[in-house]
């Protein structure tokens, strides 16, 4: 890996575990996105296994770390350290009968991962619900 290369990943490994401060960061390279999808738990497997079986191709990841204000105003929403991630997709979901739309939003909270739509939720769990 080139070193410019090497430095914008550790940065996002940092801004992912919540061990640094990090700007709002727009990912459309699919090397980078295959990383960080195939880096998160889901129900068989990896949340980028997860994609591909479920006919969705990622193109962008946006990743934004939730700031102190945000937490000052939905405190019950938002956790300090909290990033909020949207996985962009294009393609048809093959869910059965599990009406999901694609797109999912997660936030990644002290490690793990919370979806925030019915999507996020099947595609992490399994199960095809809203989140709590």
């Amino acid at each position: 890996m080139h070193k410019c290369g090497r430095v914008a990943f550790v940065l996002l490994f940092y801004m992912l575990s919540g061990i640094a401060e990090a700007k709002d960061t727009l990912l459309s390279d699919p090397v980078k996105i295959s990383q960080i999808l195939h880096s998160i738990s889901a129900s068989k497997g990896d949340l980028g296994s997860r994609l591909a079986s479920a006919g969705l191709h990622v193109t962008q990841i946006d990743i934004d770390p939730v700031s102190k204000q945000d937490v000052a105003d939905d405190p019950e929403q938002w956790a300090l350290g909290d990033v909020e991630i949207h996985v962009y997709t294009d393609g048809e979901p093959l869910a059965g009968d599990c009406q999901i739309l694609g797109s999912p939003t997660f936030i990644k909270r002290h490690g793990k991962y919370l979806p925030q739509d019915r999507t996020g939720v099947w595609l992490l769990t399994g199960n095809c619900a809203l989140p709590d």
